[in-house]
């Protein structure tokens, strides 16, 4: 970063009187008068241009429509295209409004303070018109500067209007334009930007005091320069005097050195995108400037903002869980040009976005005349290293409980964000990697997103505070379910109408407008957190599987007489990690009742097994026991499972029952996990299939021998493909070894599926097969082979070694196949892969999970060490109930040399004889847990379970279809003073409250 003092710059055009950029209202009319007598309408419009004020044109066109018959109405002008907005408190007791501080409003008393009547003020840019909107958020209308004239008439400034900011005490307010060749800063004083008073001017492009920039500007912000220690306050940068009196006698006066708000001389800093330069300009030295003149700006200080780069970013700080970071990548280049975007200040930093250089740029702003650009902060990619990201937006929340400070950066080409730890005296500058990233699939481990690109952020901290014994209010305390404290005062009342609840904001969150035009919301430090969560307690070390752990030993359920029949002092939720710092909040209480239904995850009914779409009898009955069992079984920790169907809760231990036990088990079940309810979509279709089809491509090309098959599109590894030596170490995990260990991973790795048809009989194909003696016809092909509708098992091969574009293949169970498949198969041919002798779970949104990647140095598949896919299970290996307590079911054994009953491994791989097997036969994946009995036959290919599961998850938004389905989110920030959220839309809603405690807008100006 270079830091100078700004010698006055060339700038693309004359400066001078601001009548020679655009015409105020007397040349609008003289030039209008001229061209009547000459020019047609048209030509008159072309002369004057864009510049030319609506109104104007509207008078006009009333004037000439006058002399038709037919009436004509015109369209009111409103709020549209809104941009960037800024706010304002005046007192308008009488005269001309006067600056009061932005905490002075909204004003509900009119007789604490004097009789003033404070009113809050929004001041809204209009893209398309070149103008600022006033709407009087106290009164609730958008204010008419003109009443005269047709329409809605706002204040003119500069064309294609950018940033806007206000100083904090209400005096004024600037607006930076952007239009070619008049680039520049309009000062609007708080005193003109009403109404005009009887006598007054009209308001127009000479009311306002301007100054001329080089380039566009983009973001504005005011800041403080400190007064010193003595209590006295420079002038400028320099230490130069400035001119005095400069405002004496101003229609439209604006001191700054005498408006309320915290003590300081008012800077401007405006970005210079093109320039990669940050400028620090004298408030007050711009609204000194003769109204209507067009002076060049004269910056204090310029801030030249660094684009270089080590040669690579810093290792990612990853949790333990995760396994190691990734090495990081280098850049492409070091030496950047950079484009600022988005600005925030916090506790004397000023952070600036980037969308020119892979940074966030951190700038020491304690003494705004002598900034210093300190080590930027990183924005990487944590599942794409070496990805160059840049940023848009920027937001810094409060300070937590804990003294934590975060900021979030949108990722601009993605529209995720990125979460930063700012806290004082923090070393990471990275995006924090999330710890239990390795449960949420469908999230980056860095980054929060969503379907909808993130348009602006910003966060709100919000409380409701509880009496003492003194009535004295208490904020920031935590909810306490345990003990009888004020934190009490805080429980949720069973009802949703009061206490801890996903619609009560009460701690520090994230808010993140969607281009959808939704308003995420993203819980930062909920201060309901601890009633948040089951009622069952844990004081194991060692997570449950709703994930509690380390709760208070002498709890053993949170309730208010201890009892598990007791009145809870919690929600009472599916998890103990329902609020989850720097993830999306809850729409609804995770929980399921029949007063709320289905709201945590659970079936919509019992898994169905089924064959080619007809249904297969569980249990005794005729040939039931033939068939698979899928049955729940007991936790790691030895807690019996328990499963809500269609919102009834079935158990091991009371009605309904749900059935764990083969030898008794009518009806399949399984059980599902919830430590992390963000692992299940809202609903979600699963199948559980034997032998299913876990790749399924149009053309691969076998070698010569039938030995090898080719696809350049196969992806074979990401796609999760199991060769033989990966199926060995899955049997190494189901702890086989020795000659059993060596039938199982032949047995049950992958096979090939060749599903393409035969050439039809009467293709010329098959006479040159027979004239050149190759050894096949289509009578033999089609007995050897069958039909894809009817195949034959000359049809599969098994897979010995895979890679991501090559299978190395041998006939399953034909060895002759590989003789003849070539003459019978001669071109390209269809084919699937399939698991061998286990079974596969898909669901319709998660798909296919799997811990395979191809190795970067062979292409071979070989497991995948990262931990983000740590519980990426989807293969479900059959367990045969051999002992007498089951009923003479699965008996899939064999004798060992010692005449010991053992698993046969040709057809399963695990033998139990009661209702919980080993727990390396037990499937578990993120979210079910259950095992899968063979039935005193084989199981068939494609016989299937299936189910659906509801209640997942459902992130917390705030619609902003107010007024229209049309919405598109431009800015957003809070507004502290009343509570609310400032939404400017792009498109036809101007600008839009959302009130934080309903979580609705509640507000429209448009």
């Amino acid at each position: 970063m270079t830091i100078q003092r700004a010698p006055l710059r060339a700038a693309p055009r004359a400066a001078g009187s601001l009548h020679a950029v655009s015409p105020g209202w007397s040349a609008v009319r003289s030039a209008w008068s001229a061209a009547r007598s000459t020019w047609s309408a048209a030509d008159a419009l072309r002369a004057l241009g864009a510049r030319l004020p609506l109104v104007a044109i509207t008078a006009y066109a009333a004037t000439q429509l006058a002399c038709q018959d037919a009436p004509v109405s015109l369209p009111l002008r409103s709020l549209e295209r809104s941009g960037e907005v800024a706010f304002v408190c005046v007192n308008r007791a009488g005269g001309a409004p006067e600056g009061r501080s932005i905490d002075d409003c909204p004003d509900f008393d009119e007789t604490d303070d004097g009789g003033e009547l404070n009113q809050l003020l929004a001041l809204v840019t209009q893209t398309a018109r070149g103008e600022v909107a006033v709407v009087n958020l106290s009164s609730g209308r958008v204010e008419d500067i003109d009443p005269g004239s047709p329409g809605f008439n706002f204040l003119p400034v500069g064309a294609q209007p950018t940033g806007i900011a206000a100083t904090p005490g209400g005096h004024a307010t600037f607006v930076g334009a952007g239009e070619l060749g008049r680039e520049a800063i309009f000062a609007l004083p708080s005193s003109c930007i009403t109404r005009p008073q009887a006598g007054d001017a009209p308001r127009d492009l000479t009311t306002w005091s301007a100054c001329a920039l080089p380039v566009p500007p983009a973001e504005l912000r005011v800041l403080l320069d400190a007064p010193a220690a003595d209590g006295s306050v420079r002038e400028s940068c320099s230490g130069a005097a400035t001119e005095p009196g400069a405002q004496l006698g101003r229609a439209c006066p604006a001191d700054l050195s005498e408006e309320p708000g915290p003590p300081g001389r008012r800077k401007l800093l405006v970005s210079l995108p093109d320039w990669g330069e940050l400028w620090l300009l004298d408030a007050q030295r711009i609204l000194d400037a003769e109204p209507g003149s067009f002076d060049y700006c004269e910056p204090e200080v310029v801030v030249k903002l660094s684009g270089a780069t080590p040669a690579a970013p810093p290792a990612q700080e990853v949790p333990a869980e995760l396994g190691e970071a990734p090495e990081p990548v280098a850049y492409e280049q070091t030496d950047w040009a950079p484009y600022p975007a988005g600005i925030t200040e916090s506790r004397g930093t000023l952070y600036v976005a980037d969308r020119g250089a892979p940074l966030v740029h951190r700038i020491d702003v304690r003494d705004v005349c002598a900034p210093q650009e300190i080590e930027p902060l990183f924005p990487v990619r944590l599942d794409r290293p070496g990805t160059t990201v840049l940023t848009s937006q920027l937001a810094v929340s409060p300070i937590t409980r804990s003294g934590e400070r975060f900021l979030y950066a949108t990722d601009e080409l993605e529209g995720s964000v990125m979460a930063f730890d700012v806290s004082e005296g923090a070393s990471n500058l990275t995006p924090l990697v999330r710890p239990r990233s390795e449960r949420t699939p469908f999230e980056p481990a860095d980054r929060i997103r969503f379907d909808a690109p993130v348009r602006a952020l910003t966060f709100v901290q919000r409380d409701i505070p509880v009496l003492d014994g003194n009535g004295v209010g208490i904020g920031g305390r935590l909810c306490d379910p345990i003990t009888d404290s004020l934190g009490a005062e805080y429980r949720p009342n069973g009802q949703l109408t009061a206490g801890a609840r996903p619609g009560q904001l009460r701690g520090i969150f994230g808010m993140l407008a969607l281009t959808s035009g939704q308003i995420a919301v993203i819980d930062v430090e909920d201060y309901d957190a601890p009633c948040r969560r089951p009622v069952a307690a844990n004081a194991n070390a060692t997570p449950d599987f709703r994930g509690c752990a380390g709760d208070p030993s002498q709890v053993a359920f949170f309730t208010e007489d201890g009892r598990a029949d007791g009145t809870p002092t919690v929600s009472g939720e599916a998890s103990c990690h329902v609020v989850t710092p720097h993830r999306a909040r809850s729409a609804v209480m995770v929980s399921t009742s029949t007063r709320s239904g289905i709201r945590s995850p659970g079936l919509r009914s019992l898994p169905r097994l089924s064959r080619d779409g007809a249904a297969l009898p569980v249990g005794f009955e005729g040939d039931a026991a033939n068939h698979p069992k899928l049955l729940a079984t007991s936790f790691a920790d030895g807690k019996a499972p328990e499963l809500f169907v269609a919102g009834r809760l079935f158990s091991t231990g009371a009605e309904p029952l749900l059935p764990t036990s083969p030898s008794s088990a009518t009806t399949n079940s399984l059980a599902l996990i919830t430590d992390e309810v963000r692992a299940f979509p809202l609903e979600e279709e699963l199948r559980l299939t034997y032998e299913g089809a876990i790749v399924e491509r149009p053309a691969g090309y076998l070698s010569a021998d039938a030995r090898k098959l080719e696809d350049t599109s196969g992806a074979y590894c990401r796609r999760g493909v199991h060769d033989q030596a990966l199926a060995r170490l899955a049997g190494e995990e189901l702890g086989l070894e020795g000659e059993a260990l060596d039938t199982f991973a032949r047995s049950h790795g992958d096979y090939v599926a060749i599903t393409e048809p035969l050439l039809d009989e009467d293709d010329a194909y098959w006479d040159l097969a027979r004239r050149e003696g190759l050894g096949c016809s289509y009578d033999a092909c089609r007995a050897g082979f069958g039909t894809p509708e009817t195949p034959t098992t000359a049809r599969d091969f098994t897979i010995v070694e895979a890679s991501e574009r090559e299978l190395v293949v041998t006939p399953r169970e034909t060895p002759r196949a590989a003789e003849v498949m070539k003459c019978c198969f001669p071109s390209a041919t269809k084919y699937s892969v399939r698991a061998g002798r286990h079974w596969v779970l898909t669901g319709s949104r998660s798909g296919f999970r799997h811990q395979v990647m191809p190795d970067p140095d062979t292409g071979r598949c070989v497991p995948d060490p990262s931990g983000a896919k740590a519980h990426h299970r989807s293969r479900a290996y059959e367990v045969s109930c051999a002992g007498s307590a089951c009923g003479g079911i699965g008996q899939a054994t064999r004798f060992d040399e010692q005449g010991r009953r053992v698993p046969d491994t040709d057809a399963v791989a695990c033998l139990t004889s009661s209702s919980n097997p080993p727990r390396e036969c037990v499937f578990q994946n993120l979210t079910h847990r259950f095992v899968v009995y063979r039935g005193a036959l084989p199981s068939e290919r494609d016989m299937r379970f299936t189910w659906q599961v509801a209640g997942g998850f459902t992130p917390l938004s705030i619609s902003l279809a107010a007024e229209s389905s049309a919405v598109s989110p431009l800015s957003m920030q809070l507004l502290p003073q009343t509570g609310e959220l400032a939404v400017t839309d792009a498109a036809t809603q101007g600008l839009l409250m959302v009130n934080l405690r309903s979580l609705a807008v509640s507000r429209v100006f448009y």
